[in-house]
């Protein structure tokens, strides 16, 4: 019997309907229509062919599947909604999460929840391992601890459900329809807002309600475009209410005023389309920038033989590429005078902390929780001359916030392309978070800086204060385990590169973690002395990596599951055990370690057949 088939018929056993596929296409000639749990059928099915296995979701077999692509998990993180632990599915691009339907009908639906993010309910089915990804080659696999043979089905959050009861039923205000409401920003929409929220914050007094008004509504339009995202709309415009002058001859507004009016002249433009202006060069300037810079068509692989990417730019050697980057750590830690170090010596085409070589360009300094005499202070303990004091760094003390804000970097970059680098210190006086701790915040916050610095070619660097909650032990400190440190996926989901630095309060000593797209993972001994960042030799494996591959090394015919390996290594499984399940699956694909049956693995065999 194949290892297909007898997945086949533990599926049908668990009263689930399944059929054959070749590849993703039914080979049937029902297709999900011929979907069966009897045991006979699959075994004519299977018998002498390796056909993939296709489960029908939804009422037939009691689940329907949410299916995460390569950027579902940003979507999800947009959502806000947390899964709860259910029968879970590797896939080529990402996952498949099981939940029960309930009795509910399910539909599925594609990219309605968000971009790869899509449900497989009645009338839909997923592919289940041990089948194999007819693109990719990669075989999809049951997560270890949460199979259908071992995990229970849970139900999915209240959340979740009431999204997706909601994607087939058209809202409807004052008999009509209401627009789709994007939940993305485009440069062309972040403009517009930045455009707008000045003329609210700038308008005279007794023109400010109708103002604010016609602002929201041209807002709304734009909104019912697709070009400005309902959260970025209403936070911006009510920042910018707020910021308008008082009225002595009135009570001022509250912010729920405000944000009231703001969110009905939203709800009016959105209901009322904007037409097309052809002299709409705002408009129609970046579009043409943005499909030359990412082309939204298809395209065949073969038609892009000829093109060069070109090598990563690197701002700081090793450290520092184009696109957003985070720079985080525990507060007093240091991380502001590295920032400073950074300005002084890109701007001045000079090493970083004595260490690592720089690609000279200009600098915009966002020094947003210091003055200007702190700065000169800071600028003479570290030991810069004034003579050395850069011409092309720009220093700014405030800024303003959200959309606006970020609209505003767009613009500097545009009217000073010898400027590659911009340093925001720090990232929540950017994003003005609700919370004073933890700085939590959606991917879709943090997104528009990454799009800017893509955009421009440029490297820009967020510095983030981690929770106090999140506090490092020197013991567990693990580039590739910042999740958990930073308290959310969105940071890792959207940054490019995350510089994590790890000092005792009070201690010379400390390191730097990097790790990030184009940056390979290291961690760097570092001492801070005389307010200076220096930094020596360079670990590219981490601590409890390194004892993972030892121990596979060590025994090298053993297999091991995410709980033994907790175990031989002395760790506490209760807190440990996902980081190292999620470990392990990095490794594996990675091909440091290989998987074996049941969510085992092994040193992977290097030995060569003669």
């Amino acid at each position: 019997m194949t290892d297909l088939l007898e997945a086949a018929l533990s599926y049908a056993q668990l009263g689930w309907c399944v059929f054959p596929c070749n590849g993703k296409k039914p080979a049937t000639e029902h297709g999900l229509k011929d979907a069966t749990a009897d045991p006979e059928q699959i075994k004519s099915w299977w018998q002498n062919r390796n056909y993939n296995i296709a489960v029908v979701c939804g009422q037939p077999s009691g689940f329907w599947a949410l299916d995460i692509d390569t950027y579902g998990e940003i979507s999800l993180e947009d959502l806000g909604i947390e899964l709860p632990e259910t029968i879970e599915q590797e896939t080529a691009r990402g996952r498949h999460v099981l939940f029960k339907t309930s009795g509910l009908a399910i539909k599925s639906t594609a990219g309605k929840l968000g971009k790869d993010l899509d449900v497989r309910g009645d009338g839909g089915y997923i592919i289940v391992a041990p089948s194999v990804h007819p693109d990719t080659g990669k075989t999809y696999c049951w997560e270890v601890d949460h199979r259908p043979d071992n995990f229970n089905l849970a139900e999915a959050p209240e959340a979740l459900l009431r999204l997706v009861e909601k994607q087939d039923t058209p809202q409807r205000t004052n008999g009509t329809t209401q627009p789709h409401l994007q939940q993305h920003d485009t440069s062309y929409g972040l403009k517009a807002l930045a455009g707008e929220s000045e003329k609210v914050v700038t308008a005279p007094i007794g023109q400010q309600e109708n103002t604010l008004n016609t602002a929201a509504f041209k807002i709304g339009q734009l909104i019912a475009d697709g070009d400005v995202a309902l959260a970025t709309a209403v936070k911006a415009l009510t920042e910018a209410g707020l910021e308008m002058a008082n009225d002595p001859a009135r009570e001022a507004w509250t912010e729920k005023q405000i944000h009231e009016k703001v969110v009905r002249g939203l709800r009016e433009g959105a209901g009322k389309l904007r037409e097309p202006h052809s002299g709409d060069k705002l408009r129609e300037e970046p579009e043409a920038e943005a499909k030359e810079e990412h082309p939204e068509e298809p395209f065949q692989m073969s038609a892009v033989r000829e093109h060069e990417p070109g090598e990563v730019n690197w701002i700081v050697e090793d450290v520092l590429p184009e696109g957003f980057t985070l720079l985080a750590g525990r507060p007093k830690m240091g991380k502001s005078f590295l920032i400073l170090d950074i300005a002084v010596n890109v701007a001045n085409g000079r090493q970083v902390a004595k260490a690592f070589p720089t690609e000279q360009t200009g600098v915009l300094y966002l020094a947003l929780e210091d003055n200007l005499n702190r700065i000169i202070r800071r600028l003479d303990a570290v030991g810069v001359a004034r003579e050395d004091y850069p011409t092309n760094c720009t220093v700014a003390t405030q800024w303003p916030a959200g959309p606006v804000g970020v609209a505003k970097i767009d613009a500097f970059l545009s009217e000073h392309p010898d400027h590659k680098v911009v340093l925001i210190d720090t990232l929540q006086h950017i994003l003005k978070p609700d919370t004073e701790e933890g700085y939590r915040v959606t991917s879709a916050e943090l997104r528009p800086l990454q799009r800017l610095a893509l955009k421009h070619g440029a490297a820009i660097v967020a510095v983030l204060h981690t929770r106090k909650s999140k506090a490092i032990k020197d013991d567990e400190f693990d580039p590739l385990d910042f999740d958990n440190i930073l308290g959310s996926r969105a940071y890792s989901a959207v940054a490019d590169a995350i510089i994590m630095m790890h000092r005792a309060r009070n201690e010379k000593f400390g390191r730097l973690a990097i790790t990030g797209r184009d940056v390979s993972d290291a961690i760097y001994e570092a001492s801070f002395d005389k307010q200076r960042w220096e930094f020596a030799a360079v670990n590219r494996r981490t601590t409890i990596r390194k004892q993972v591959i030892e121990l596979f090394e060590q025994h090298c015919e053993a297999e091991y599951s995410p709980l033994e390996v907790c175990q031989r290594l002395g760790l506490d499984t209760a807190k440990h055990h996902d980081a190292m399940r999620q470990r392990l699956s990095r490794m594996e694909k990675e091909g440091a370690i290989e998987r074996v049956s049941h969510g085992r693995y092994k040193q992977r065999d290097i030995s060569i057949v003669t």
